[in-house]
């Protein structure tokens, strides 16, 4: 009688904490689908306005790098933001950089995407960083735009804008739905 009274709450139990984690799945997912898409939005927008803001060429390097700080600082939704010239050099860094030595490097995963911004097309690619202790979930979102000469609007160059999804604001309510899944937590 009791073994049998406890395997039914057991069952009972079971049944009805699977059932509040599939609709807390259901939510979050709800979420990131609603939210995701704005986030992308967000970014393009931001990093087009930061792009069109002044004639980036015209500056030396210091002046660049001064710029993006400044945008970044007025617009805080890129951890750092790199401007190319049309050789795909690096002009100017600024922002949080994770691996100083990799500082405006174009990884073989991001050329093409440059190259294309310099035929005047907007991308954006996610990026899943490695795990580390202090950071088992990290994922970017590298958002690439052309940069023209607001005289002729020819396009000189691109700006590449990083954003770290567990620290952007727009973002935070999701990503801690999501990690808070991923890590059993209801």
């Amino acid at each position: 009688g009791i073994a049998l009274l406890l395997s039914a709450v057991i069952t009972v139990a079971v049944r009805t904490s699977t059932a509040l984690v599939v609709r807390q799945m259901e939510r979050a997912a709800q979420a990131a689908g609603r939210d995701i898409p704005i986030f992308i939005q967000t970014g393009y927008s931001l990093l087009l306005e930061i792009a069109n803001s002044r004639d980036w060429f015209a500056d030396d390097s210091l002046a660049q790098t001064a710029g993006l700080l400044q945008s970044m600082r007025a617009l805080p939704f890129f951890k750092e933001l790199t401007l190319y010239d049309r050789a795909l050099e690096a002009s100017a860094v600024a922002g949080a950089l994770l691996r100083p030595e990799d500082a405006g490097q174009l990884d073989e995963d991001l050329r093409p995407l440059a190259t294309q911004a310099l035929d005047g097309i907007q991308l954006y690619e996610v990026e899943f960083m490695p795990a580390t202790e202090a950071e088992p979930l990290r994922v970017e979102v590298v958002f690439i735009t052309p940069v023209a000469d607001p005289a002729t609007r020819q396009i000189e160059g691109v700006l590449l804008g990083r954003a770290d999804l567990a620290s952007t604001p727009l973002l935070q309510g999701v990503f801690n739905n999501l990690s808070s899944i991923a890590d059993g937590v209801g």
